[in-house]
């Protein structure tokens, strides 16, 4: 993977290679030939989450909250009826 760089003073553009590391959990670009921090994982290495392929469930009293709120904002409600 590449980013660029560009000097706005001069208009240089130059391109640099880096690898994407996950550094205490966090998506972080590191530039080719710089010194990866302890603990930093390839990013390509991470397996990629599991796709649940359902609605999001909601409790009871989650959904209560809810209908006081919409009940409480009517306005929200006629915006989502356009």
């Amino acid at each position: 993977m590449n980013r660029i760089e560009l000097n706005i003073k001069t208009g240089q553009r130059r391109e640099i290679q880096v690898s994407a590391y996950l550094v205490d959990g966090v998506w972080t670009l590191i530039d080719e030939g710089q010194p990866v921090p302890a603990g930093a994982v390839l990013a390509s290495t991470v397996p990629l989450p599991e796709v649940v392929d359902q609605p999001p469930k909601i409790t009871e009293a989650q959904a209560a909250k809810l209908i006081a709120f919409l009940k409480a904002n009517p306005d929200i409600v006629e915006a989502a009826q356009l």
